[in-house]
């Protein structure tokens, strides 16, 4: 076999030097990693003694880099013996040295070690601090240091003075600090001592998102404010200009039937043949009503339910009365505001020309049920103006509305 020293600038001697320093290189790697995840005193003894026997394989190497040197005082026995032992114990180291790096790997996927951690800390979205109380940092990840630059302009050395510097920064929110960034960044902090320990926990989280939602929302809703306050002022004119219209009504009624009175009078002086006195006393209590107002005078029964069913004989509705119709309130008021609205809804809607209405009453109270003979709806029926107004009229007296659709229009009432 030829000697390792015949091996010195030829192909198989160039390849002992790269498998070497390969095999040194990544043995190295083993042991950084075992150290790094504290794997314990065996596999850091272990490490140590496969980068040791790589080591002392590259220095029975090396003389084939500066052949003809001698480096050790063995030097010539090794030079003498083959090179291919040396081959096949770089071989094996390389084998060790591959099982090791893969055991090391694999053991990193399994097990949580601070490398593993520091790695997910830099993932999260948030910031995260912790430190002693002197303000020297512990642990922190990659955000919350690009916080404390964008905060202070230097790293995040003392976190004592970071949080002062987010301090005097921060609005209060129940507690936390909402910091705004430069880059319109919102970043919500807290600060709280580590449970179990003397080490506190700067904590950021980035709500951006929610504080422009909530400006905008707080802008809306000044906006909403003035809309109000305009609205308050219209609606107040509007009750002075009713008031003032009704002033007018009243004042023209006054003045219209002391118009008439004395126009009574006048003709019964000038003409007191033609009109008998009996007669004439009549008249006079009849236009001086409004003015004395008798409180003794009866009122008149309500026509709420006679003008609905009138007005639905004048747009050719035909309006049929099952059952005992209610003559006290609200129960007529209700009755004669669901037909008026149903009739002119068939009529304008389902081009009915007959509306049924079904009147029950019983323990439970009044049953008010409208249908028509028209054209179905075609899907749910939107409760908007007359029905929204007879609902809501409904619901104040405690009763209540529902709307049938399918197979024909149904508008049922219950009272109590």
């Amino acid at each position: 076999m030829i000697p390792l020293s015949q091996a010195a600038g030829t192909l198989p001697g160039y390849l002992l030097l790269l498998l070497i320093l390969v095999l040194v290189v990544g043995q190295a790697a083993v042991l950084v990693l075992t150290v790094r995840d504290r794997r314990g005193r065996g596999w850091t003894l272990a490490a140590c003694a496969l980068l040791l026997a790589g080591l002392v394989l590259a220095v029975a190497v090396v003389d084939l880099a500066w052949p003809g040197r001698q480096w050790y005082a063995w030097d010539g026995f090794v030079r003498n013996l083959p090179w291919l032992w040396y081959a096949l114990l770089e071989l094996v180291l390389g084998v060790l040295t591959a099982l090791a790096m893969a055991n090391a790997l694999v053991y990193r996927r399994r097990n949580l070690t601070p490398d593993a951690i520091r790695r997910v800390l830099n993932l999260l979205p948030a910031g995260v601090c912790v430190s002693r109380p002197d303000g020297t940092v512990l642990l922190t990840n990659l955000n919350m240091v690009r916080l404390c630059r964008a905060l202070t302009g230097s790293p995040l050395t003392d976190a004592n003075r970071f949080w002062a510097r987010v301090r005097a920064l921060g609005e209060d929110r129940d507690g936390q600090l909402l910091v705004h960034l430069p880059n319109d960044e919102a970043w919500l902090f807290s600060c709280s001592p580590l449970q179990g320990g003397p080490e506190q926990q700067i904590l950021a989280a980035d709500v951006t998102d929610r504080d422009r939602i909530t400006r905008e929302l707080a802008a809306k809703n000044r906006q909403l404010k003035q809309v109000q306050q305009r609205l308050k002022a219209v609606a107040a004119d509007e009750r002075g200009l009713v008031a003032a219209r009704e002033l007018v009504n009243a004042r023209t009624t006054v003045h219209n039937q002391l118009g008439n009175v004395l126009l009574i009078g006048k003709y019964y002086m000038d003409h007191p043949e033609r009109m008998d006195e009996t007669e004439l006393l009549h008249l006079l209590e009849y236009q001086n009503y409004f003015l004395l107002g008798e409180a003794e005078q009866t009122p008149a029964p309500p026509d709420d339910l006679d003008r609905a069913l009138d007005n639905a004989r004048r747009i050719g509705l035909e309006v049929e009365t099952l059952g005992p119709v209610p003559t006290a309130q609200p129960a007529l008021g209700l009755l004669a505001q669901a037909v008026a609205q149903c009739g002119a809804n068939a009529v304008r809607h389902a081009g009915a020309d007959r509306l049924t209405v079904t009147l029950r009453t019983g323990p439970e109270g009044w049953r008010l049920e409208l249908t028509n003979n028209g054209t179905p709806p075609a899907g749910p029926v939107a409760e908007t103006g007359g029905l929204a107004a007879l609902r809501r009229a409904v619901e104040s007296a405690g009763g209540v509305m529902t709307i049938q659709s399918a197979p024909v229009f149904a508008l049922r009432i219950t009272l109590p």
